[in-house]
């Protein structure tokens, strides 16, 4: 028997489907729950995401900042070692003496006679050899004449201890080049300890000037043996400008260090310079100046022959930047493989 409906009413079937369309307010109710746990576990999630990149960005920043501040201060005790050294040296009576001496033998060679024949054979070096070697390196034409000496002694010097010799390796090994001057005679007897003293500092060179300038003395006897670096062809160097300061300063124990630069008389290579004063009681007797060792800036740079042992792993790198910019130290990349650096 059928129930009957109320006029008006929409038949029961009607009513049925009204109510089961939508969502109860228990599934609302789940999915709100539901919705809520995911956002949660999102959160959640990207909270975490960004600590963990914050924290490993710090972990990767300190690990930089100490292998800057460690390599910072290895190179700090380097030049602090340079300047005791240098002191130590300058102060000692060989280096006194050696100066003295020095000066006294390269002013009696300035007392020989004209030589056109001497003359022609520096000129001669000056055009077939130091000149096109410079222009090689630098890739600018290069008047050589402009960089030879003009004095007898300095000539002189050249002609007995740089011209006969390929390379300042061979240079450096001549103790006495039997020429009979008192020059060469105070050459054969400190020569060695200067040697010695280069070779153990990985010194470039190692330099005596006299008060007015003068370089008496080169352990590697370049194109510098004899020049005069206030007056000279090398006036505007690194190395004049730091004889000046010495030499004006009159602080008997103070150092002057110099930025890194192309140095003619080493074909072109950067040189810096560490220069004190030599005195004799209390009187400035002229300078001793020493190369920068550049090959243990290198070393400590690029944490020994291994590069990958400096804590930088297989691609990273440290190496000394200058206030121009430019690098005073050589990539690990570039002492690794030249061509390929070259090429990339």
């Amino acid at each position: 028997m059928s129930v009957a409906e109320k006029p008006g009413e929409a038949p029961l079937q009607v009513r049925r489907a009204r109510r089961r369309s939508g969502l109860s307010i228990q599934s609302i109710v789940l999915i709100m729950l539901l919705t809520v746990s995911l956002a949660s576990n999102v959160l959640v999630g990207l909270i975490g995401y960004f600590n963990a990149t914050s924290s490993l960005q710090d972990a990767a920043f300190q690990r930089l900042t100490e292998v800057r501040d460690s390599r910072a201060r290895e190179i700090d005790r380097l030049l602090e070692t340079i300047q005791n050294s240098i002191v130590v040296n300058a102060q000692g009576e060989t280096v006194i003496s050696a100066t003295e001496e020095f000066t006294a033998a390269f002013a009696d060679l300035e007392e020989l006679p004209d030589d056109e024949a001497r003359d022609a054979a520096i000129a001669e070096y000056y055009d077939t050899v130091f000149g096109p070697r410079l222009t090689a390196v630098s890739g600018d034409v290069v008047d050589a004449q402009s960089f030879a000496p003009s004095s007898r002694a300095a000539q002189e010097l050249q002609l007995l201890y740089t011209v006969p010799h390929e390379t300042f390796e061979a240079a450096i090994e001549v103790d006495d080049a039997g020429d009979g001057s008192d020059w060469s005679a105070t050459h054969a007897r400190v020569h060695p300890y200067f040697r010695t003293l280069v070779d153990r500092s990985s010194y470039e060179d190692i330099l005596l000037i006299d008060s007015s300038g003068t370089v008496v003395y080169t352990a590697y006897k370049g194109v510098d043996l004899g020049t005069n670096v206030a007056t000279g062809p090398y006036r505007f160097s690194a190395l004049g400008a730091a004889f000046v300061e010495t030499i004006s300063s009159n602080v008997l124990d103070g150092v002057v260090f110099t930025d890194l630069e192309s140095y003619a008389p080493s074909l072109g290579e950067p040189a810096g310079w560490a220069m004190t004063p030599v005195a004799r009681d209390g009187v400035i007797i002229g300078a001793l100046a020493v190369e920068l060792p550049l090959a243990r800036f290198s070393e400590i740079m690029l944490a020994g022959s291994d590069g990958t042992q400096g804590g930088l792993g297989e691609t990273g790198e440290a190496y000394l930047v200058g206030s121009d910019g430019l690098m005073r130290s050589p990539s690990r990349l570039f002492a690794e493989d030249p061509v390929a650096f070259a090429e990339a």
